[in-house]
């Protein structure tokens, strides 16, 4: 479980470096940055955490207002979990959102591919449709919590 943490700690820090160069006029780098960051995501997560390519730079005020705003925090990682599923194993990674409290809100479901990992599908945190807080499906993958059964956690 190891290799799988040390691929989410990296994910995280090439989100937060992608939402830094957000921030900034110069879109070369925030789309390279995101390039960087999409190789964590399967394809059907890729702009489903919110950034897109850009192919110009935002609106001057923009900048402006985001030179005001505090700086984003990275997204805190909890725990992990491994899953035994009926094909093959799963990971399940319980994050903060970026720049949030350090509390759980996003559920990052990770697979074995070929000689690394990839995030396939993520659960948030709250009410959803309901009225009581559970994890619900976001984007990527479609799967239901309730069939994701640890056998390991760390």
């Amino acid at each position: 479980m190891e290799e799988v943490v040390k691929f989410l700690n990296t994910f995280i820090k090439a989100e937060h470096n992608t939402n830094l160069l957000s921030r900034k006029p110069d879109i070369l780098l925030y789309n390279k940055a995101l390039d960087t960051m999409d190789e964590f995501l399967r394809i059907s997560l890729k702009q489903g955490l919110g950034m897109m390519k850009m192919d110009e730079p935002k609106y001057a005020s923009f900048y402006e207002f985001a030179d005001l705003v505090p700086v984003t925090k990275e997204r805190y990682f909890f725990r992990l979990n491994k899953i035994s599923t009926d094909s093959n194993f799963l990971y399940c990674a319980y994050m903060s959102s970026i720049d949030g409290p350090r509390k759980y809100f996003n559920t990052f479901i990770v697979k074995p591919k070929l000689n690394s990992f990839e995030i396939v599908s993520v659960f948030t945190w709250g009410k959803g449709k309901t009225s009581k807080n559970h994890w619900y499906y976001s984007v990527g993958e479609e799967m239901r919590y309730t069939d994701l059964k640890p056998i390991q956690i760390s």
